[in-house]
């Protein structure tokens, strides 16, 4: 027998729900429970209202295609094995079902929308980059009420995010503007020493060079300045001097200057090829 995960909630013969006339009159069913406690009851009658139906249509798919129905969170696999189980019932009368058909896909097709999975809603406190200025709540109709916040440094009230205080307890976003991501090391031993969300400069490995100076005789060098970088040697060893010896009365003085720029594009920091995003995370 195929497996259904999907079960109704509080249907026991003694379960503790209110009566159906109590639940009409009830003033959170138009306007939500909005403050104060709940009553179990209340709540178990809504709770059973919401996951009969759901139960119901499970056990129909189940018993229909003979396959295994599991509460995995995957809306799309839900609603193409309830069309397959349609299209099987179609199939096993006379009469096409493509009339329930249409409807069974239209009421799986809202429920999508109600649950905004249409946009691809993105979840509580997961980065993402965005490309644009405009915050998506005002691109995407269906996280109009949805609250996106720029990871700039600022502090947040966990009172006003809860779900985002439970991803970033700091209660302080990290200031992302301008800066690369790079993948917590966790031990690998590439970037030793790090935590996550912690920042890093920029920085560069050594460049080393070497340049030799000629000299008025074999053991004494020609006082010199070296360009930044540098390190000047005195070499006395004709054996490992690339230049021959030469006499003159007045040693002459010589400046190396390293400059890169006359090599590779240079700036005020080290970076590869990048492109602009903004980088943001949903907080409610």
């Amino acid at each position: 027998m195929a497996i259904n995960e999907f079960k109704a909630f509080a249907t026991g013969e003694n379960a503790n729900v209110i009566d159906q006339n109590e639940y009409e009159e009830l003033e959170a069913l138009t306007e939500g429970f909005q403050s104060g406690i709940a009553r179990s009851e209340q709540l178990n009658k809504v709770w059973r209202q919401a996951t009969t139906g759901v139960a119901a249509l499970a056990q129909f798919i189940s018993d229909t295609t003979n396959t295994d129905v599991y509460d995995n969170g995957e809306p799309a696999e839900f609603l193409a094995n309830f069309i397959h189980s349609l299209e099987i019932k179609s199939l096993s009368r006379k009469n096409p079902f493509s009339d329930i058909m249409a409807d069974g896909e239209a009421a799986i097709n809202q429920a999508v929308t109600n649950l905004r999975l249409g946009a691809g809603a993105p979840a509580i406190g997961i980065p993402f980059f965005w490309p644009s200025s405009t915050m998506p709540n005002t691109v995407m109709d269906e996280w109009a009420d949805m609250v996106f916040l720029k990871l700039n440094g600022s502090t947040f009230s966990a009172t006003v995010y809860p779900k985002l205080s439970l991803v970033i307890p700091t209660l302080k976003l990290p200031d992302a503007r301008g800066e690369f991501p790079r993948i917590w090391d966790d031990g690998r031993g590439i970037d030793n020493g790090r935590g996550i969300l912690t920042t890093q400069s920029d920085a560069s490995q050594k460049i080393y060079a070497k340049f030799y100076l000629r000299t008025s005789s074999n053991n004494n060098s020609v006082s010199a300045w070296g360009g930044d970088g540098f390190t000047a040697e005195n070499i006395t060893d004709v054996g490992t001097n690339p230049f021959e010896a030469i006499s003159i009365s007045q040693p002459s003085k010589t400046r190396v200057t390293l400059d890169t720029s006359m090599i590779v594009r240079t700036a005020n920091e080290t970076r590869p090829r990048n492109i602009a995003f903004n980088f943001l995370v949903r907080a409610k």
